[in-house]
C-alpha cells in the first residue's frame, strides 16, 4: 500500500505542466502556442511548486482523509481544490487575473491524477 501512495503522488504534480498550459491558453488564447513550445521551460518554474504542494499538504491530507476511512476517487479528487488554492494563494497575488482558475485547474489535476493512480491498487 505504500508503494502505490509513493507512486501516486511522485507521479501526480506531474500533471499540473498540462494544466498550467491549458489554463495559460484560456487566459491568453493568442500566445497559447508559445506556451505549448515552451512547456519544458514552465515545467521548470511549475514542478517544484507542485512537489512541494504535494508534500507538505497533499499527503498529510489523504492520510488524514485515510484515517476517517473518506478516502475514495471522488474526495481524493475533491482534495485538489482547496489545496491548489492554498498553494496559489501562497506564491502569488490571488486577486490577479487567473490565479484563481489556475489554482484550481493545476490542484484538481494533480489530485485527480493521484486518485487514479491511488484507485488502480484496487482493481
Amino acid at each position: 500500500m505504500i508503494k502505490i501512495i509513493l507512486l501516486a503522488f511522485s507521479i501526480a504534480p506531474l500533471f499540473s505542466v498540462p494544466a498550467y498550459t491549458i489554463w495559460f491558453g484560456i487566459m491568453h488564447p493568442k500566445d497559447f502556442g508559445m506556451a505549448v513550445s515552451k512547456m519544458f521551460g514552465m515545467s521548470i518554474y511549475i514542478l517544484p511548486v507542485a512537489y512541494t504542494a504535494t508534500t507538505f499538504f497533499g499527503l498529510p491530507a489523504y492520510f488524514a482523509l485515510r484515517y476517517f476511512k473518506l478516502a475514495n476517487f471522488f474526495s481524493v479528487t475533491l482534495l485538489g481544490v482547496p489545496l491548489g488554492l492554498l498553494t496559489v494563494s501562497l506564491i502569488d497575488d490571488i486577486g490577479r487575473r487567473g490565479t484563481i482558475g489556475l489554482g484550481l485547474a493545476c490542484g484538481i489535476s494533480v489530485s485527480f491524477a493521484a486518485a487514479l493512480i491511488l484507485n488502480l491498487r484496487k482493481n
